[in-house]
């Protein structure tokens, strides 16, 4: 099932299972360029309180990805896990 292979991709990454929110992404929306959230399939949920960004995605994310998103934002982002449907959705 969806919810059991982002279980594994959680775990073979050693990153943490997420939850989507629909309200916390819409709240966040602006935290990323528009076009890396498109481009990486990420969606933003907050910031760390250096100014990093929260992001979900439905795989973990390449080490472009990371260093685009960490350009943008200027900081790491925080990674979780969530099923590729959230994403979708998001």
């Amino acid at each position: 099932s969806e919810d059991m292979l982002a279980e594994v991709l959680a775990y073979q990454n050693d990153l943490p299972r997420g939850t989507y929110n629909q309200a916390a992404v819409m709240a966040h929306r602006d935290v990323l360029p528009r076009d890396l959230i498109v481009r990486w399939r990420v969606l933003p949920t907050g910031r760390t309180e250096e100014g990093g960004a929260h992001i979900l995605s439905a795989a973990a994310p390449t080490d472009d990805a990371m260093a685009e998103i960490e350009a943008a934002s200027g900081h790491r982002p925080v990674v979780s896990i969530v099923c590729e449907s959230d994403i979708i959705d998001g």
